[in-house]
């Protein structure tokens, strides 16, 4: 995968994020950008007076049940997903059916083979 440069017109500053050719790369990629950069910058559980990491998530995982996707993870993922597909995220699509999973998240905005997408 090559990187690319590339900023979101909602959330402003630019991020690199890679140049995926299928739905199966986008999820792969989403999946890395979950467990790398998303969880080191919001993935800290706090309880009882101290921080401990979330567990890594996997294409199946819950993000918002499991606490993974947070009110400002969700502004980082949103970016993510506009970056590597190059096109805004409706806002309607903003919810859990959408973005409720690493798999739901790739058939909601990885254009589908027959020339569709988002909708």
């Amino acid at each position: 995968m090559s990187e690319l440069a590339a900023g979101s017109e909602r959330t402003g500053p630019t991020m690199t994020a890679p140049q995926v050719a299928s739905r199966e790369e986008f999820a792969d990629a989403l999946t890395a950008f979950i467990n790398g950069p998303l969880l080191s910058r919001h993935g800290r559980s706090h309880g009882a007076g101290q921080a401990t990491p979330r567990m890594p998530v996997d294409r199946a995982t819950p993000l918002f049940a499991t606490g993974a996707i947070d009110s400002l993870g969700i502004l980082d993922l949103l970016m993510f997903v506009e970056t590597v597909t190059g096109h805004p995220v409706p806002f309607r699509k903003v919810d859990v059916r959408c973005f409720g999973t690493i798999d739901r998240i790739s058939e909601s905005f990885w254009p589908n083979p027959s020339g569709g997408g988002h909708s």
